[in-house]
């Protein structure tokens, strides 16, 4: 039973993960704590950077719930090789 829960934890984890990746767009880069809107001034015509707070997940969030899964479903395999033995 404990080894179920391990297995079901660790993909819940993982799809934990996935969710919040895709949900904040599925960055392929390292997350960011501030969002950049360009805009052009009205006056001059130059572009400019606006930088407003905010957290764009990275695929840190995707490695931590696949090493997250990883770490549970090891953890199950390696007990119930233990327990047939």
């Amino acid at each position: 039973m404990a080894l179920k829960f391990l297995r079901f934890a660790g993909l819940g984890i993982f799809l934990i993960g996935v969710l919040i990746w895709m949900m904040g767009g599925a960055r392929a880069g390292f997350t960011d704590t501030s969002i950049v809107h360009p805009y052009i001034d009205e006056i001059t015509g130059i572009e400019s950077k606006k930088y407003e707070d905010g957290l764009v997940p990275g695929i840190e969030f995707l490695a931590v719930g696949f090493f997250g899964f990883a770490v549970m479903f090891g953890t199950a395999a390696f007990l119930e090789n233990k327990r047939q033995s």
